[in-house]
């Protein structure tokens, strides 16, 4: 589904067909890549996997992730190339290239963070915990 962000109202509404592992497993995250006009959206768990999709082709690539328990958030940082991954299970940040290889991982005091997303300009992280309702916010020191 895609929403009209100012009303709310709903555009477009389409289908993606994955793999169910359990009832608590599916479609986890999504985030948009301006650079390249792809959706990036995140399969949580059974299988956990990445996939690439346009609302003009459907579904581009499927690619397995096993570097984390689960995958519960993702954001496109465009300026550096980078996709940061979110781990509720694995306690865990991940900073990766496109195609889903860690390049750094962070790890985290507590689970049930579902939920990042990065201001470049003035190198600020967001993380939202299901759990809790808090929004931590934190600096980035890396390149």
């Amino acid at each position: 589904m895609i929403l009209d962000y100012v009303s709310g109202s709903t555009l477009f509404d389409y289908h993606i067909d994955i793999p169910m592992g359990s009832e608590n497993s599916g479609l986890e995250g999504i985030a948009f890549n301006t650079n390249n006009r792809l959706y990036y959206i995140l399969n949580e768990a059974s299988p956990g996997e990445l996939i690439l999709w346009t609302p003009e082709d459907g579904v581009m690539t499927e690619t397995e992730f096993t570097f984390a328990e689960d995958y519960s958030g993702i954001f496109i940082e465009t300026e550096t190339a980078r996709m940061w991954i979110v781990s509720d299970m694995s306690k865990a940040l991940y900073a990766c290239n496109y195609n889903g290889v860690p390049q750094y991982k962070y790890n985290l005091s507590d689970s049930k963070y579902e939920g990042v997303a990065v201001d470049h300009k003035t190198q600020t992280l967001y993380m939202v915990n299901d759990a809790s309702g808090e929004l931590s916010i934190y600096q980035i020191n890396n390149n």
